[in-house]
């Protein structure tokens, strides 16, 4: 889930912006800021990775640490809308050392989403795991109610991906629609149910599965989080 915290124009006051070298009235800034702008709207995925390279060239140049760092956060996100798996991972891992270096909380804890994502959209559902959780974490720590669909989502996806925690997939998937907050539908997620969730419905049985939705969907944000977590059980 992108939102516009994640990518609006950041401040000297903003926390973790220690790093960026301000200048936005030199023309290099403004060159670099419509590069990444217009990696944004790549519509291929060869034309995707071509811009990102063109503007993390630019960004890099003059000092805009910020979005150097969102813009393969942003790029983790298009591939995976493109359905380009291996792209975004690749793109995620970029992103990692340099969020991690601007130190934006909120921006890691989208990124470590969209990673879980990546992971588990490419066969690793541990790495997938580990990624959802420190982003529900994170998610809980900052109070970001919309974010909380996304990872309980996609720790439903990680328990549906085998055949042993159908009834815990079936809860999640519950407490990820009762905590959607209105929120514009994921493509990214759209996939995830597509892929994993549709098909556990159909191995666990409709009766089952419904029935599990509806006791996740009882669940408040923290206690829902608390289960994604495995800190309580239902």
């Amino acid at each position: 889930m992108l939102t516009t915290q994640a990518t609006r124009t950041p401040t000297t006051s903003d926390p973790g912006i220690t790093h960026m070298k301000l200048n936005p009235s030199k023309p290099q800034w403004a060159i670099a800021m419509a590069a990444w702008a217009r990696a944004q709207a790549a519509a291929t995925a060869a034309e995707l990775r071509e811009r990102v390279d063109r503007a993390a060239s630019l960004l890099e140049a003059v000092g805009n640490d910020y979005h150097l760092a969102d813009l393969f956060h942003m790029a983790t996100y298009r591939a995976l809308c493109n359905g380009c798996d291996r792209d975004a991972r690749e793109f995620a891992e970029r992103a990692a050392p340099l969020v991690r270096e601007v130190d934006h909380p909120y921006l890691w804890m989208l990124l470590r989403g969209k990673a879980g994502q990546a992971a588990l959209l490419s066969g690793d559902t541990e790495v997938a795991r580990q990624a959802f959780r420190e982003a529900l974490e994170l998610c809980r720590e900052r109070v970001v109610l919309p974010f909380a669909a996304d990872g309980v989502t996609g720790l439903a996806a990680v328990a549906a991906a085998g055949d042993d925690d159908l009834d815990r997939a079936a809860r999640l998937t519950g407490a990820a629609a009762a905590h959607h907050y209105d929120e514009p539908e994921d493509p990214v997620n759209v996939r995830l149910e597509a892929t994993f969730l549709e098909p556990a419905r159909a191995r666990y049985g409709a009766d089952a599965w419904d029935a599990g939705v509806r006791e996740g969907a009882a669940l408040s944000f923290e206690d829902a989080i608390a289960y994604a977590l495995d800190e309580r059980r239902v």
